[in-house]
C-alpha cells in the first residue's frame, strides 16, 4: 500500500501541468531580492481562454 501511495506522489506533477504566460516586465535576466514576498501575476495560455 505505501508502495502504490510513494508512487502516486512522485507521478503527480507529471499530470498537473500549466501554460501560464507572464507579462513582458518578467524576463529571463529578472533578479529579486532574497528573503521578501513578490506578487507575481499572469494569465492562462490563449488556446485555454
Amino acid at each position: 500500500m505505501r508502495h502504490k501511495l510513494l508512487l502516486l506522489l512522485l507521478l503527480s506533477p507529471l499530470a498537473s501541468q500549466a501554460n501560464v504566460t507572464l507579462p513582458a516586465l518578467m524576463t529571463d535576466n529578472m533578479v529579486l531580492q532574497q528573503k521578501t514576498e513578490v506578487a507575481l501575476w499572469g494569465g492562462p495560455s490563449r488556446a485555454r481562454r
